[in-house]
Protein backbone atom coordinates (compact mmCIF):
# COMPACT_ATOMS: atom_id res chain seq x y z
CA UNK A 1 0.00 0.00 0.00
CA UNK A 2 1.14 3.53 -1.06
CA UNK A 3 1.26 5.92 2.05
CA UNK A 4 3.02 8.85 0.22
CA UNK A 5 5.35 8.49 2.90
CA UNK A 6 8.82 9.40 0.91
CA UNK A 7 11.30 6.32 1.41
CA UNK A 8 14.47 6.07 0.11
CA UNK A 9 16.95 3.79 -1.79
CA UNK A 10 19.95 4.46 -3.37
CA UNK A 11 21.08 3.07 -6.43
CA UNK A 12 24.70 4.57 -7.97
CA UNK A 13 22.48 6.22 -10.85
CA UNK A 14 19.97 8.22 -8.62
CA UNK A 15 18.03 8.20 -5.97
CA UNK A 16 14.64 6.86 -6.08
CA UNK A 17 11.43 6.62 -3.70
CA UNK A 18 8.24 5.14 -3.36
CA UNK A 19 6.22 7.67 -5.61
CA UNK A 20 8.54 6.02 -8.73
CA UNK A 21 6.63 2.83 -8.28
CA UNK A 22 3.47 3.95 -9.47
CA UNK A 23 5.69 5.95 -12.85
CA UNK A 24 3.55 5.06 -16.33
CA UNK A 25 6.73 5.48 -18.02
CA UNK A 26 7.83 1.85 -16.70
CA UNK A 27 7.20 -1.16 -14.34
CA UNK A 28 8.62 -1.71 -10.83
CA UNK A 29 10.60 1.22 -9.70
CA UNK A 30 11.92 4.60 -11.07
CA UNK A 31 15.22 3.46 -12.45
CA UNK A 32 13.67 2.16 -15.91
CA UNK A 33 14.20 5.43 -16.41
CA UNK A 34 18.10 4.41 -16.79
CA UNK A 35 18.03 0.61 -17.04
CA UNK A 36 16.81 -1.16 -19.16
CA UNK A 37 13.70 -4.04 -18.43
CA UNK A 38 11.92 -5.38 -15.69
CA UNK A 39 11.67 -8.18 -13.29
CA UNK A 40 11.71 -11.05 -15.74
CA UNK A 41 14.05 -10.25 -18.11
CA UNK A 42 18.06 -10.22 -17.91
CA UNK A 43 18.32 -6.66 -18.37
CA UNK A 44 19.70 -4.77 -15.57
CA UNK A 45 16.42 -3.15 -15.19
CA UNK A 46 15.23 -6.58 -14.42
CA UNK A 47 18.57 -7.84 -12.23
CA UNK A 48 20.09 -4.81 -10.55
CA UNK A 49 18.90 -3.95 -6.97
CA UNK A 50 20.73 -1.99 -4.81
CA UNK A 51 21.54 -3.78 -1.24
CA UNK A 52 21.24 -2.09 1.78
CA UNK A 53 23.42 -3.64 4.97
CA UNK A 54 23.45 -2.23 8.12
CA UNK A 55 25.32 -3.72 11.20
CA UNK A 56 26.21 -0.84 13.34
CA UNK A 57 30.07 -0.98 14.30
CA UNK A 58 31.12 -3.70 11.78
CA UNK A 59 29.49 -2.17 8.33
CA UNK A 60 30.40 1.74 8.49
CA UNK A 61 27.94 4.03 8.04
CA UNK A 62 27.36 6.00 5.30
CA UNK A 63 29.63 3.46 3.02
CA UNK A 64 29.18 3.12 -0.62
CA UNK A 65 30.53 0.17 -2.36
CA UNK A 66 30.38 -0.28 -6.54
CA UNK A 67 31.11 -4.27 -6.10
CA UNK A 68 28.84 -6.17 -7.97
CA UNK A 69 27.30 -9.24 -6.54
CA UNK A 70 24.49 -11.45 -6.98
CA UNK A 71 21.85 -14.46 -5.66
CA UNK A 72 24.95 -17.09 -5.58
CA UNK A 73 26.73 -14.95 -2.91
CA UNK A 74 24.47 -14.40 -0.46
CA UNK A 75 24.92 -18.51 0.85
CA UNK A 76 28.64 -17.75 1.19
CA UNK A 77 27.98 -14.69 2.80
CA UNK A 78 25.62 -15.52 5.38
CA UNK A 79 27.77 -18.66 6.30
CA UNK A 80 30.84 -16.25 6.56
CA UNK A 81 29.24 -13.54 8.54
CA UNK A 82 28.03 -15.93 11.27
CA UNK A 83 31.37 -18.12 10.93
CA UNK A 84 30.65 -21.09 9.70
CA UNK A 85 32.01 -23.31 7.08
CA UNK A 86 31.56 -21.78 3.66
CA UNK A 87 29.91 -24.56 1.04
CA UNK A 88 31.37 -25.35 -2.19
CA UNK A 89 29.34 -23.16 -4.88
CA UNK A 90 29.42 -20.40 -7.72
CA UNK A 91 29.23 -17.66 -5.33
CA UNK A 92 31.54 -15.97 -2.68
CA UNK A 93 32.14 -14.70 0.69
CA UNK A 94 31.51 -10.90 -0.06
CA UNK A 95 31.21 -9.70 3.74
CA UNK A 96 34.80 -8.19 3.62
CA UNK A 97 33.62 -5.63 0.96
CA UNK A 98 30.79 -5.20 3.66
CA UNK A 99 33.11 -4.09 6.24
CA UNK A 100 36.00 -2.57 3.96
CA UNK A 101 38.25 -5.17 4.70
CA UNK A 102 38.87 -5.40 1.04
CA UNK A 103 38.27 -2.87 -1.59
CA UNK A 104 38.79 -4.39 -4.65
CA UNK A 105 37.27 -7.60 -6.33
CA UNK A 106 39.17 -9.61 -9.06
CA UNK A 107 37.42 -9.95 -11.88
CA UNK A 108 34.66 -12.75 -12.16
CA UNK A 109 32.07 -13.83 -13.98
CA UNK A 110 28.44 -13.31 -12.88
CA UNK A 111 26.04 -16.04 -14.51
CA UNK A 112 22.28 -15.54 -14.59
CA UNK A 113 19.88 -17.51 -16.43
CA UNK A 114 15.95 -17.41 -16.86
CA UNK A 115 13.47 -19.92 -18.82
CA UNK A 116 10.74 -17.65 -18.51
CA UNK A 117 8.66 -17.68 -22.28
CA UNK A 118 11.91 -17.56 -24.08
CA UNK A 119 15.15 -18.67 -22.43
CA UNK A 120 17.63 -16.18 -21.68
CA UNK A 121 21.34 -15.76 -20.58
CA UNK A 122 23.22 -12.82 -19.00
CA UNK A 123 27.05 -12.56 -18.11
CA UNK A 124 28.25 -9.54 -16.39
CA UNK A 125 32.33 -9.73 -16.73
CA UNK A 126 33.70 -6.29 -15.51
CA UNK A 127 32.49 -3.63 -16.86
CA UNK A 128 30.95 -6.02 -19.71
CA UNK A 129 27.95 -7.54 -19.93
CA UNK A 130 26.45 -9.89 -22.59
CA UNK A 131 22.99 -10.97 -23.22
CA UNK A 132 21.46 -13.95 -25.30
CA UNK A 133 18.19 -14.76 -25.78
CA UNK A 134 17.85 -18.52 -26.39
CA UNK A 135 20.09 -21.47 -25.82
CA UNK A 136 23.21 -20.87 -27.96
CA UNK A 137 21.66 -17.52 -29.54
CA UNK A 138 23.81 -14.78 -30.72
CA UNK A 139 25.67 -12.46 -27.98
CA UNK A 140 24.94 -8.54 -27.71
CA UNK A 141 27.76 -6.84 -25.34
CA UNK A 142 27.41 -4.00 -23.57
CA UNK A 143 30.11 -1.87 -21.48
CA UNK A 144 27.79 -0.93 -18.55
CA UNK A 145 30.29 2.02 -17.45
CA UNK A 146 29.32 3.89 -20.10
CA UNK A 147 25.92 2.64 -21.15
CA UNK A 148 24.18 1.13 -18.44
CA UNK A 149 20.88 1.17 -20.12
CA UNK A 150 22.17 -1.27 -22.43
CA UNK A 151 21.39 0.27 -25.49
CA UNK A 152 24.73 0.07 -27.57
CA UNK A 153 25.46 -3.40 -28.49
CA UNK A 154 29.17 -3.21 -28.75
CA UNK A 155 30.30 -6.80 -29.77
CA UNK A 156 31.74 -5.47 -32.80
CA UNK A 157 34.53 -3.30 -31.40
CA UNK A 158 35.26 -6.16 -28.61
CA UNK A 159 35.28 -9.65 -30.00
CA UNK A 160 38.14 -10.46 -27.58
CA UNK A 161 36.00 -9.73 -24.76
CA UNK A 162 32.64 -11.38 -26.76
CA UNK A 163 34.53 -14.84 -27.44
CA UNK A 164 35.72 -14.93 -23.63
CA UNK A 165 32.50 -14.59 -22.42
CA UNK A 166 31.06 -16.72 -24.90
CA UNK A 167 33.90 -19.91 -23.96
CA UNK A 168 32.54 -19.06 -20.14
CA UNK A 169 28.75 -19.60 -21.34
CA UNK A 170 29.95 -22.86 -22.93
CA UNK A 171 31.78 -24.67 -20.09
CA UNK A 172 29.52 -22.48 -17.31
CA UNK A 173 26.19 -24.61 -17.97
CA UNK A 174 24.57 -27.70 -17.11
CA UNK A 175 21.19 -29.21 -18.28
CA UNK A 176 18.83 -29.93 -15.44
CA UNK A 177 15.25 -31.36 -15.11
CA UNK A 178 14.79 -29.02 -12.37
CA UNK A 179 15.56 -26.10 -14.56
CA UNK A 180 14.23 -27.37 -18.64
CA UNK A 181 16.02 -25.11 -21.43
CA UNK A 182 12.70 -23.95 -23.59
CA UNK A 183 14.19 -23.33 -27.33
CA UNK A 184 12.89 -20.20 -29.19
Amino acid sequence: MHTGAREWCYDRYRPYTAEDQTDPVGPATGLTKVVRGWKGELWEGGIRVPMIARWPGTVPSGTVSDVPWYFADFMPTAAGLSGVEIPACDGIDVSPFLTRKREELSERFLNWEYPGKTFQQAVRFGKWKAYCTGLNGPLTLYDLEVDPSERRDVSAVHPRVLARIGEYLRDARTESANWPTRKP
